[in-house]
């Protein structure tokens, strides 16, 4: 907390930073930025860790994990020898697009012909709702699908898919 303090102060204090006419420069505590950043460096090492015992993570989430830390850790190296730029933004937001690549993407978990849940993402799904109790389900089977797409093509039979998804979704707002 006092790292963060006297780092947010430091427009005004100059302590660890000044910006003025001829750029950015370092103050007396500079160096207490990277204290400030390790620290919270291994948290997120620690928490990921408690989480990837606790939880089950498939391994493009494992692997966006240790990215983000890889990412961070040479962004803060490239930090501590490039002072004078302000780099580690650009470092921040390439951990936060891995991240976001792993963990919320939307198409991981949609299914690009329909625009439905995919299946590897609806089944664990119903699990949890199944776990909080009764629910109801519709399912769809559509009979020789392939025979339909060797005779009407793959696109059309995309529309068709499209269209039963559009109208579930119309029929079914809350669902």
């Amino acid at each position: 907390i006092l790292t963060s303090i006297l780092i947010l102060s430091s427009p005004l204090t100059g302590l660890v930073f000044s910006i003025d006419a001829q750029g950015y420069h370092s103050g007396l505590l500079y160096r207490i930025i990277y204290a400030n950043a390790y620290f919270y460096l291994l948290l997120m090492m620690l928490l990921s860790y408690i989480g990837l015992r606790r939880f089950s993570w498939n391994p493009v989430e494992k692997a966006s994990l240790i990215g983000a830390w890889a990412v961070l850790v040479v962004g803060y190296i490239v930090r501590m020898y490039a002072a004078p730029y302000l780099v580690m933004n650009s470092f921040y937001m390439l951990a936060i697009l891995i991240q976001y690549f792993a963990f919320q993407n939307p198409d991981i978990f949609i299914d690009r012909k329909t625009g439905a849940l995919n299946y590897a993402t609806a089944t664990p799904y119903l699990r949890e709702i199944n776990q909080r109790g009764s629910f109801s389900a519709i399912a769809i089977g559509l009979n020789d699908y392939t025979e339909g797409n060797a005779l009407y093509g793959e696109q059309q039979m995309a529309k068709g898919l499209r269209a039963i998804v559009h109208y579930l979704k119309a029929a079914f707002p809350d669902c």
